[in-house]
């Protein structure tokens, strides 16, 4: 079986960093001893030339934007011990840095950046129809990367955020009426605690002794 992930980098430079400050391993053995991957799909690398990624155990297959310097970017990175090349069939958008072919084999797999929802609707338009044409020419291809898209409004980043928002809400909510059933609690302890009974056969006599 082989293990296969994808994820938006948004930087591939800070993404290395991160691991190297977080884990205290380089790049490599991250992705060999702790993701324990075979193909590491990356999206929006954000690079403006091939960056040597210094891989012992993996090979790099890289496309950036040719029209914008240091935007979108994929790569895919491929165990050394799989057999894998790059393909050599042109690809839609590969020229823009949001698509790349590698083949494997047993199957061939698309990396692929879509475009942003609420940009340039032509050029979303396009892209979704050269793409599925594309795809549509094969039947032993996988298909990977960032879609920019959400499958239901629960899933999109919004949602998420304002969740978070009515979450510390109500945890602030949930602790004031602790505080408040608490604060309650204490002072009715307060009032039965200033009363001494005492209690003889003829009748009850109250002595305050505190706060009442």
């Amino acid at each position: 079986m082989i293990k296969i992930i994808t994820f938006n980098v948004n930087g591939i430079n800070s993404f290395i960093k991160h691991i190297e400050t977080k884990h205290n391993l380089c790049f490599n053995d991250y992705l060999l001893n702790i993701l324990k991957v075979d193909i590491l799909c990356l999206q929006e690398i954000k690079t403006k030339i091939h960056t040597n990624l210094n891989l012992k155990d993996y090979i790099t297959f890289t496309n950036l934007n040719k029209y914008k310097n240091g935007i979108y970017g994929v790569s895919t990175i491929v165990k050394k011990s799989l057999y894998c090349r790059k393909h050599t069939i042109i690809v839609p958008y590969s020229d823009h840095g949001r698509s790349i072919l590698t083949d494997h084999k047993n199957f061939k797999l698309l990396n692929l950046y879509f475009p942003v929802d609420g940009g340039n609707f032509k050029f979303i338009y396009e892209f979704y129809e050269k793409i599925k044409e594309f795809i549509n020419k094969f039947d032993d291809m996988i298909v990977v990367g960032d879609f920019n898209a959400v499958y239901s409004v629960f899933d999109h980043y919004i949602y998420y955020n304002e969740y978070l928002k009515l979450y510390k809400r109500k945890e602030i909510f949930e602790c004031t009426l602790i505080e408040k059933e608490q604060s309650k609690t204490i002072e009715a302890n307060e009032i039965i605690e200033t009363f001494d009974f005492f209690k003889d056969e003829n009748d009850i006599n109250f002595k305050k002794i505190g706060k009442y």
